[in-house]
């Protein structure tokens, strides 16, 4: 027999600080009001230490008073502090949270909704909160009356069924009421706890469901289990079942609630070996048992407070035993003040993992996570960067940006050989990257020769485009000289024809038709010199053009990519011609284009397979092949030079 306990089983973190808080100040002069948790096996424990349970304030005897993890009302709380009672409340947190909501929302005149048993001392804790209406629905919730004009709150006992409140809220989201606000205050271990029910039940032949009968979190694991496996079977303790029942199964679960103690599930599973003798190794399934879920570095979980002293905040994790200290240190305000979190029990927190073994926590650095992951988005869309370069190898130079580190490796300083390194250190490096490595560490790989060349390009494409200006202001400052002396040459035409001396007429004539001749001659240069321009002159936009280039260095490529994050070769070029991820063409296109013969920074080179953006000296900006990056490298062979 394969016996499988559920990984989340014991108590859970708000019924463990209870017990654990009932334990500890337990004595003749400490009373519960009403039993701490749904478990005859720890209640039991506590009253044998000297504590006992009352149903009333009226039955207190001592001077300590208990309030137990389901809590109570308002005025309960109230009444005792009157009495001049000590309160020793241990209200789990997470419906500490539902207290605080419900009597707000009642406070603005919600009607507000308590999805739950109606029995159950949570939800009647609960109603005591509320100022105004206040309905409990379960099963009939369709039964409810309600008034589209009905501003409503609606939250759920932290124990309910996950799978029944999602009925119950689209129920609620269906009718027309004026105003809903829906608060899912499950207890993410309740729902944990259901979830890996409803697995395990799936794949085993026989569930035992092991807690007290009138736990509520028990009673719904036993409702999921009984919906997913044919023979689930319900156990207050280890000895109220005959566990020959089970030799028949191949694979047997153990699911526990979350009032139910480990020692009481190893005492099942004791009792399961002995009794079936079974070879299973009960060392091997209780060693499993005390494992709590596992964190990550660098993970942003959920927290809930539930003490604040002066050494920090204490706080309840997703399926972990016992609290954990957030140290003061790392809370995310100016001043710590003890006072401002201790009215904040209950409310939930976001912490990020800064160490396991043992799990240490911060507010302040989820902050600045996220300060630093909109500066790596704007750096991998094109962003420039500085850093201060704190260190040299053989390899390149390194430094540091927020958790990152930055390497720049020795060709990419800048263009040429860079023999001395240690003369960069405490120097500051203006950077764009290349990739980012996370598979050991978090490393930002970088470049600085990039900026430089397209500054230099970018000056270049400048002098270039200011020539081409020039040659453009010449050419029509000799269009309009030849224009003048053909109108000239006309004249003279005109008046050598009206002439009245036939010896003067020829002469004349003569003498304009040299002149004729040769005003003509300079009329027709600028028009060969035009076309010349067409196949060989130079690119007012090349300055742009190249600087687009160079911005997007370090984008991988991505087959039929038009960017902004990747781009194919085509798309590539496009984005350089245009300024916007639209695509122009494909190299066949650009074959078709304008060659030019002495081609400047801006033009496109390509080939039937292949395009990229000149930047002068016979190097080209393109995004190569699959795997690789937009990068600088040298025209390739048989490449041709064309404009748009």
């Amino acid at each position: 027999m394969q016996v499988v306990i559920a990984k989340n089983s014991g108590f859970c973190s708000g019924v463990k600080r209870a017990v654990e808080t009932a334990k500890r100040i337990a004595g003749d002069n400490v009373s519960i009001l009403g039993e701490i948790i749904h478990n005859e096996r720890v209640t039991g424990e506590i009253a044998a230490l000297g504590t006992k349970t009352v149903n009333s304030l009226d039955e207190v005897t001592g001077d300590t008073v208990i309030i137990r993890s389901h809590g109570v009302g308002k005025s309960v709380l109230e009444e005792a502090e009157k009495r001049g009672l000590k309160v020793v409340n241990c209200t789990c947190p997470f419906v500490m949270r539902t207290q605080k909501i419900v009597e707000d929302y009642s406070s603005r005149g919600y009607r507000v909704v308590i999805v739950g048993e109606k029995t159950h001392p949570e939800v009647i804790g609960l109603t005591g909160w509320c100022i105004g209406r206040v309905d409990v629905v379960g099963a009939d919730y369709e039964n409810l009356p309600l008034d589209k004009d009905d501003k409503v709150c609606l939250v759920c006992q932290t124990t309910y069924s996950e799978t029944e409140f999602k009925k119950i809220l689209a129920f609620f989201k269906k009718k027309c009421v004026k105003t809903l606000e829906v608060f899912k205050t499950i207890c993410y271990t309740t729902v944990s706890r259901q979830n890996e029910a409803r697995k395990l039940a799936k794949e085993c032949d026989a569930i035992l469901v092991v807690g007290g009968l009138n736990s509520s979190n028990t009673g719904k694991l036993y409702d999921i289990c009984r919906e997913n496996c044919k023979d689930v079977f319900r156990l207050k303790n280890a000895s109220d079942f005959d566990y020959k029942k089970l030799q028949r199964f191949k694979k047997v679960g153990i699911v526990t609630g979350a009032s139910t103690p480990n020692e009481q599930t190893q005492e099942v599973l004791l009792k399961m070996v002995t009794e079936t003798a079974d070879k299973a190794t009960m060392e091997q399934v209780v060693a499993n048992m005390d494992n709590q879920q596992r964190f990550r570095k660098g993970d942003i979980i959920k927290a809930t407070i539930s003490k604040a002293d002066d050494q920090g905040i204490s706080v309840l994790l997703p399926m972990a035993k016992k609290e954990i200290l957030l140290d003061k240190n790392e809370v995310d305000c100016e001043t710590y003040e003890k006072e401002a979190y201790a009215s904040k029990i209950g409310e939930e927190i976001e912490l990020m993992v800064v160490g396991v073994n043992p799990v240490k926590l911060s507010q302040k650095q989820i902050k600045q996570a996220k300060e630093e992951e909109a500066m790596l988005e704007g750096i991998k869309e094109g962003q420039e960067f500085s850093i201060t370069c704190t260190g040299s190898n053989k390899g390149g130079l390194t430094g540091s940006l927020g958790s990152y580190k930055v390497f720049v490796p020795a060709r990419e300083i800048r263009s040429g050989y860079v023999k001395e390194l240690d003369k960069y250190v405490g120097k500051k490096l203006r950077l764009k990257l290349l990739e980012i490595n996370t598979e050991k560490g978090k490393e930002i790989v970088a470049s600085q020769r990039v900026i430089i060349e397209a500054e230099r390009a970018a000056k270049e494409a400048e002098k270039a485009a200011k020539e081409a200006e020039r040659q453009q202001a010449a050419a029509s400052n000799h269009n309009a000289a030849s224009t003048s002396n053909r109108n000239n040459t006309t004249s003279n035409r005109n008046n050598t024809t009206s002439s009245s001396t036939a010896t003067s007429n020829r002469n004349n004539t003569t003498s304009s038709s040299s002149s004729s001749s040769s005003s003509a001659s300079v009329a027709t240069k600028p028009s060969n010199s035009s076309s010349s321009t067409t196949t060989s002159g130079t690119n007012a936009n090349g300055g742009s053009i190249v600087s687009r280039a160079y911005s997007q260095l370090g984008k991988p490529y991505v087959w039929g990519a038009c960017g902004p994050s990747s781009f194919d070769c085509s798309g590539f070029v496009s984005y350089c011609l245009t300024g916007s991820y639209t695509r122009l063409g494909t190299t066949l296109t650009f074959m078709g284009w304008t060659r030019v013969s002495n081609p400047q920074p801006g033009d496109v080179v390509t080939t039937a397979t292949h395009c990229g953006i000149y930047i002068g000296n016979g190097q080209m900006i393109h995004a190569p092949h699959t795997g690789d990056v937009v990068k600088v490298g040298p025209v390739q062979s048989g490449m041709i030079y064309v404009r748009r």
